[in-house]
């Protein structure tokens, strides 16, 4: 008998108020489709968490299937639901300056009219009540059981002070701090070489 060759597929989250046509994701996905590997995309919801989970396993579950071993992947807030992900089906993941604790993050981002408008000039709606809903994803089990990797950037001028408790929180985890860049996170070919190790990990 044959043993069960196993293939990656990579499941990439944008941050919040971003979406699934930045530079990040085109950089990813031309690279992975060079190494004929599976790479998933999508825009998704950033302000209400509900509507974000429901796109995200909808994603996850429409594109992955026997055979393929999932690594989940996420910038910032993305990071946060890579992390979910990779709990709920067993996967590696990858954060770029993950935003582990959007229901404190996201809060100075609120404005009194209740509407946020995005990178792109567009307005949505961002209230206090959805900030609050992170607190029922937050409090779930996370169980990581595949590898993981955070790679923090030391200059993140957003999310730099969680560190310490990021990684006091991740005590299993790779954790890889670089001296250069923001929160946007620009070191590309450090982000695609982590990602390859677990896909290299997967094709065997």
């Amino acid at each position: 008998m044959n043993p069960r060759v196993l293939k990656p597929v990579i499941f990439y989250f944008h941050g919040f108020g971003s979406h699934a046509n930045s530079r990040k994701v085109k950089i990813l996905k031309e690279h992975f489709k060079s190494n004929n590997t599976k790479f998933v995309a999508v825009s998704y919801n950033t302000y209400d968490p509900d509507k974000a989970y429901n796109t995200l396993k909808e994603v996850v579950e429409r594109n992955i299937s026997k055979g393929y071993e999932p690594i989940f992947v996420g910038t910032s807030l993305g990071g946060y639901w890579a992390k979910m992900f990779a709990s709920d089906y067993s996967g590696y993941m990858v954060g770029a300056n993950p935003s582990f604790y959007p229901k404190t993050s996201l809060v100075k981002y609120l404005k009194p009219n209740n509407v946020f408008t995005d990178f792109m000039g567009n307005d949505h709606e961002f209230t206090k009540k959805m900030v609050d809903k992170y607190n029922t994803y937050y409090d779930r089990n996370y169980l990581l059981s595949a590898g993981v990797t955070l790679l923090l950037c030391a200059n993140d001028e957003i999310l730099g002070d969680t560190w310490d408790n990021v990684i006091k929180n991740h005590p299993k985890a790779k954790v890889k701090i670089l001296d250069t860049g923001t929160h946007r996170f620009e070191d590309m070919d450090a982000l695609i070489s982590e990602i390859g190790i677990f896909e290299n990990r997967i094709k065997g």
